[in-house]
């Protein structure tokens, strides 16, 4: 996909200056005439009327809208409608505000098209501008032909093997990869470098070959440039050869023979001994004279008696101190072959003709001197600066490097240069291992790479020894802090709090700090144009529903107990500076739904309306939140019946609130971060419509209210059947009492007629009223038809 340059900016809020997209809130309406503009403005704090003045009444155009002051905070907008004047009201909160482009954040910044909007505000809050297109990636060109080394390739030799530059269209070449082939074998990587050249110590070949490509940061490559074939040699010497001679070793190494017998620790000697040439008296003692007494444990003091030499050397133990003697003649000292007077010097031969220093097979003592090959050894690389170092501008540096191991060294010259442009001293030449560098202050300059090589007194040069390129820093990259916690967890409704402090040491320069959650989308949440002085910036995620979110918005996919996710945190300048990401891990518990389970309900018959029934159930919450337990009859409002610890509950349903055929009961039980299950209960309700038809019926009423004193009763029949009615109303253990209850009817109490409901039924009315409350009561119904009763209802009154 192709690729653009895009500009970014902050974004601005400035007031709308539309009135009609304000929030304006209906104040009153008015038939009164009123002069009125037909303009507003607001500059953030005041309003002001702008415009004509008009006079505006009920029969201005239907929709006309004007404006009305009388407050500096506040204005009222009129509009027709209808035949009324409607008055709005706006507050200067009420004035709305748009987002608009503001200053330049950072420029040129390349991606694929689509990444940010062509004009506007991206998703991390800033405001992009398309650009030009990036021009597309070209590869680099083949680099230039190599440098023979100086001199021939002796194995050992470190020797600078260097090549042309490549070209790029887009000057965006990263580095050379440079290989090697031993012998004819396999080319195989030496080095990656920056620079042309690179110091390459000659391996234990008969020959050896180089190829080289470049690379540019875009991942392109040139096609390789291969050198000659170059012969690798064993170094050539200058040697001397001496006659060998033998000299007695240190007295220390003689065949010192112990006496066996102790001596007083008190003993006055030599600190060494010598052979003196006399063959009468053979030993000379040498160096002060001391007291063994004042010695270490361990040391020697030495004595000569002629041909006899003596040592006493010290010991300490059990509580005392002595001296051992032990004694040497003239046969007891050995002897070390050494060099002796020169034969001849200047032999020519490979390295490892002769020993470097010391007896040869022929019985000659060798010496190797200086190499044949003119060109002596370079430097050791450069360690100050650093590797990778950040060079600032004004930065004072002294730049240093190792010696080399030639011999006769005179001058070492070290030079720089900036840019890829020609090379220049630094300083003055001189055998020192160190010179004083001053970093530019030239904007326009960005890199600065150093090469050192060696001279001796005969005016024979090293090669080389490079530098890597260094970047001038001309813009400083901003620091940060972050004090969010590590390995945070995260429960529902938990805040995720990122905090911390942020410099940029440029004055001027604008820093911006970003962050993104587990490796996603980068967004910018803290800018300052800097003073100098740190800024301390803030942002508070809320973890809810399985995401985290900024406000109302999801910024995450939904995210996994257990799983460890991951904040970086880092600042940028409008330079292109970045600081050091800081990163933390954290780990979230997304909150789970409470479970709900309801009991099995019995199935019952033969209740009627002021029967219940009752149902059971048990919440739980796998996070242990509180929970609230309610339940809903139908489409009848919900009633509460649980609030706190999950756990067993029960509620009753009376049956005189279900309706005639199916009901659905639907019981929820919702945590406190609102997480919902429900259960819903299907309950049929049919009514019994089996016509009575025995002779006698028995029914036993429970008063609701404990007890009752006046019991009504209704009863549909046949028209042609009679019913004898009887009641019993007791208290405590007291035995049941019929006694018949009253055919009443009040339209006429003589002589009481039931009422025609249908043809062929009729509906008797029966009341009775007990002289105390009572809290038993039976009903006894008997007739002696084959009519059946149709039905029975009844009430009950205190």
């Amino acid at each position: 996909m192709a690729k653009y340059y895009y500009d970014k900016y902050t974004v601005e809020q400035i007031w709308e200056p539309d009135p009609s997209k304000w929030n304006w809130k209906h104040y009153e309406r008015d038939s009164n005439p009123v002069k009125v503009s037909t303009g507003i403005s607001f500059n953030g704090s005041t309003f002001t009327l702008t415009g004509t003045t008009e006079e505006m009444n009920v029969n201005s155009p239907e929709g006309m809208v004007r404006y009305y002051g009388g407050y500096t905070t506040a204005f009222r907008a009129r509009r027709v409608i209808n035949g009324w004047i409607e008055r709005d009201r706006a507050f200067a909160e009420d004035v709305t505000k748009k987002s608009v482009r503001g200053t330049v954040v950072q420029s040129n910044i390349q991606a694929e098209n689509g990444t940010y909007p062509s004009n506007g505000i991206h998703t991390d809050g800033y405001w992009y501008v398309r650009g030009s297109a990036v021009p597309t990636n070209t590869a680099p060109s083949m680099p230039g032909a190599f440098t023979a080394p100086t001199g021939d390739l002796e194995i050992g030799d470190s020797k600078v093997i260097s090549w042309g530059r490549s070209t790029d269209a887009e000057n965006n070449i990263s580095r050379y990869r440079l290989e090697v082939s031993i012998n004819g074998g396999a080319f195989t990587l030496i080095a990656n470098v920056t620079s042309p050249s690179y110091t390459y110590t000659i391996p234990t070949a008969a020959n050896i070959k180089f190829r080289v490509r470049a690379e540019d940061s875009g991942g392109l490559t040139s096609s390789y440039r291969e050198s000659a074939v170059f012969t690798v040699t064993k170094p050539k010497y200058y040697w001397s050869k001496y006659n060998e001679k033998s000299v007695p070793e240190e007295p220390e190494k003689w065949n010192w023979k112990s006496e066996g017998d102790s001596l007083p620790v008190d003993r006055t000697g030599g600190t060494s001994i010598t052979l003196s040439g006399d063959p009468v008296s053979p030993f000379r003692l040498i160096g002060p004279q001391v007291n063994l007494y004042n010695l270490p444990v361990g040391s020697s003091v030495y004595d000569e008696k002629g041909r006899i030499a003596y040592r006493y050397l010290k010991i300490e133990g059990h509580g005392y101190k002595a001296a051992i003697r032990h004694s040497a003649y003239l046969s007891d000292v050995t002897y070390e072959s050494v060099r002796g007077d020169l034969v001849q010097s200047g032999i020519i031969a490979a390295e490892g003709s002769y020993p470097i220093d010391g007896k040869y097979t022929d019985g000659f003592w060798y010496v190797r001197g200086s190499k044949v090959n003119m060109s002596i050894a370079p430097p050791s690389p450069f360690s100050t600066p650093a590797t990778g170092a950040i060079l600032e501008p004004k930065q004072a540096l002294t730049l240093t490097f190792g010696a080399s191991t030639a011999p006769s060294i005179s001058a070492y010259e070290v030079q720089y240069r900036y840019n890829e442009n020609p090379w220049a001293n630094v300083g003055t030449h001189t055998n020192t291992l160190t010179r004083a560098f001053t970093v530019t202050e030239d904007k326009t300059l960005k890199t600065v790479e150093f090469r050192v090589r060696a001279k001796n007194t005969s005016n024979v040069y090293s090669d080389y020894i490079y530098s890597e390129v260094f970047t001038v820093q001309h813009n400083k990259i901003p620091s940060i802090t972050l004090n969010t916690d590590n390995n945070k967890t995260l429960y529902e409704n938990d805040s995720f709090v990122i905090e911390g402090t942020a410099l940029e040491p440029d004055v001027g320069d604008v820093l911006i700090v970003y962050y993104k959650i587990n490796g996603g989308l980068a967004r910018g949440f803290a800018t300052k144009v800097s003073d100098g002085t740190a800024m301390s910036y803030k942002e508070t995620l809320t973890f809810k529903s399985g995401k985290l979110h900024r406000g109302e918005t999801a910024i995450t996919d939904t995210l996994k107990e257990g799983t460890p996710y991951t904040l970086d945190v880092w600042a940028e300048d409008n330079q292109g500076g970045k600081s050091e990401i800081e990163t933390r891990t954290f780990y979230v518990v997304p909150n789970r739904p409470p479970t709900l389970s309801i009991d099995a309900i019995e199935e019952a018959s033969g209740l009627i309306d002021s029967d219940k029934v009752t149902i059971n159930g048990m919440s739980a919450d796998p996070d242990g939140n509180n929970v609230t337990v309610r339940y809903r009859i139908n489409e009848e409002t919900a009633v509460q019946i649980h609030n706190g610890p999950a756990g067993p509950f029960t509620f009753d349903v009376q049956l005189s609130k279900l309706k005639d055929g199916e009901n659905t009961i639907v019981v929820e039980a919702i945590d406190t971060h609102d997480f919902k299950v429900s259960k819903t209960i299907t309950l049929n309700k049919s009514p019994n419509q089996t016509p009575l038809a025995k002779s006698v019926q028995r029914y036993t009423i429970v008063p609701p209210a404990g007890n009752a004193k006046v019991v009504y009763l209704w009863l549909e029949r046949d028209a042609s059947e009679r019913v004898q009615v009887d009641i019993s109303m007791t208290n405590g253990t007291e035995p049941e009492s019929f006694v018949p209850m009253i055919w009443n009817d009040e339209d006429s109490k003589e002589d009481p007629q039931p009422v025609t409901i249908a043809p062929g039924i009729v509906e008797d009315f029966f009341k009775f009223q007990s002289e105390v409350p009572a809290e038993k009561i039976a009903i006894q119904l008997s007739w002696t038809g084959d009519k059946p009763l149709f039905k029975v209802t009844g009430a009950l009154l205190k």
